[in-house]
């Protein structure tokens, strides 16, 4: 068995096509612990029993209800994002889950202003999750769809939660996305954010122009305004300091779920996740 401290799951958003009994399954086939479900993705209707019942037959936990939520995009409709987060917050409460994540968005506004504009949009949604005691997330993207996300630098993330206050909103650490948007991913992104850490999203990148694995995703591509497109890879394979982000967090005892992302196509996913499993068996975060 694994001596990590924390829990190594997946995340069903690189399982769009199966069933929740199919996620369940594949997920303890990997040899995981937890699965991250998406609302509005994973499922629409939500059954708390059933989900609990899987989670049981298969020895599967699920730490987050997460969204896909954007309240700042200059594309959806804000009222909208918000429903949607506000609904998977109730379902992460029902379940017993303890996290609920979503992101904040791609905005035309400066900086400062996203930052204001969405601690204001996101005021009742945290005040409910303090009544429910589950820990809102907010994830770590980089800019696209011609806009800013305030959460695409590592300075801007730490203002955006800073602002917010609250210790039921905290942040999900995709390690990635960091370099996508030019910055460093280990140690700096964790010694300045750590205090907000309260997920983590293990995951890998290469710029899209200088990656030449046979099996590359050519449909999830990152793309960022000025560094151009990005592809994920099997993790140790690409730009992210995975062992020092990972010796780091064990080292740290940290305590809190950590997701392996592998963003990829579901025609691509067995061949992602064969190097993938080989890389965490290598850490010594598989048995």
């Amino acid at each position: 068995m694994s001596d990590r401290p924390f829990s190594l799951g997946a995340i069903a958003l690189d399982m769009p096509d199966l069933s929740l009994e199919e996620i369940f399954r594949t997920t303890a086939a990997w040899g995981l612990k937890h699965v991250d479900l998406y609302y509005k993705v994973n499922y629409v209707e939500f059954d708390a029993a059933e989900i609990k019942r899987l989670s049981s037959a298969f020895d599967v936990q699920v730490h987050s209800i997460s969204t896909r939520g954007m309240p700042l995009s200059a594309r959806l409709d804000p009222e909208e994002q918000l429903e949607i987060i506000s609904q998977a917050l109730e379902h992460a409460s029902e379940l017993g889950a303890g996290f609920s994540e979503s992101m904040a968005g791609a905005t035309s506004l400066p900086t400062d202003e996203a930052i204001d504009r969405y601690a204001d949009l996101m005021s009742p949604i945290v005040r409910r999750a303090e009544e429910l005691g589950v820990t809102l997330l907010v994830e770590n993207v980089f800019n696209r769809d011609d806009a800013q996300d305030p959460t695409a630098g590592i300075e801007s993330t730490r203002k955006l939660l800073d602002r917010v206050g609250s210790g039921n909103l905290g942040l999900c650490w995709d390690v990635a996305n960091f370099a996508v948007n030019g910055e460093s991913t280990h140690p700096n992104p964790y010694e300045v954010l750590h205090p907000w850490i309260k997920y983590v999203h293990l995951k890998d990148v290469l710029p899209q122009q200088s990656c030449s694995w046979p099996h590359q995703e050519t449909r999830r591509i990152m793309t960022d305004l000025e560094r151009g497109g990005f592809v994920s890879v099997p993790l140790g394979r690409g730009m992210v300091d995975l062992n020092g982000v990972v010796d780091r967090l064990v080292s740290d005892g940290f305590g809190y779920p950590v997701t392996v992302e592998l963003f990829c196509s579901p025609d691509k996913r067995d061949a992602y996740w064969a190097p993938t499993e080989t890389w965490l068996r290598s850490k010594g975060l598989l048995a």
